[in-house]
């Protein structure tokens, strides 16, 4: 990544992210982990804060899938906490989703119906 000029680096960790949510999809958790690592360590090194809450969140859908539900649960944390950080209501609704789907996928239907509570509220005030 070192060739490419900054900017390019820079949106590489989009790209990275991208990956790894495909990695997911096809069952390669290491694989997503690995997309992930990638990411947040150019997000580190280019303070690109922003796509860091992608890259939590992709953690934690990895987590989640893998059944690990605290650290599942410990990078949707850091994930909202960064978003609410930057002021990103938008961030804060689509980590609200993920969470969601995320505590249904680990059977947890309490907790899953409550985050989809949320994503609908923060979506109502988000629109208005």
């Amino acid at each position: 990544t070192e060739r490419l000029p900054p900017d390019r680096q820079r949106d590489l960790s989009a790209f990275y992210n991208n990956l790894s949510k495909i990695a997911l999809l096809r069952n390669r958790p290491r694989e997503a982990f690995a997309w992930i690592d990638q990411a947040m360590s150019i997000n580190r090194r280019f303070q690109n804060w922003h796509s860091q809450t992608y890259s939590l969140e992709n953690a934690a859908r990895t987590h989640a899938a893998l059944g690990n539900r605290q650290a599942a649960e410990d990078s949707f944390r850091r994930a909202l906490t960064l978003a609410r950080q930057l002021g990103s209501d938008n961030r804060v609704r689509d980590i609200y989703q993920s969470q969601s789907e995320a505590y249904e996928k680990l059977g947890d239907y309490r907790q899953a119906l409550l985050f989809s509570r949320m994503f609908q509220e923060k979506s109502d005030s988000v629109l208005n």
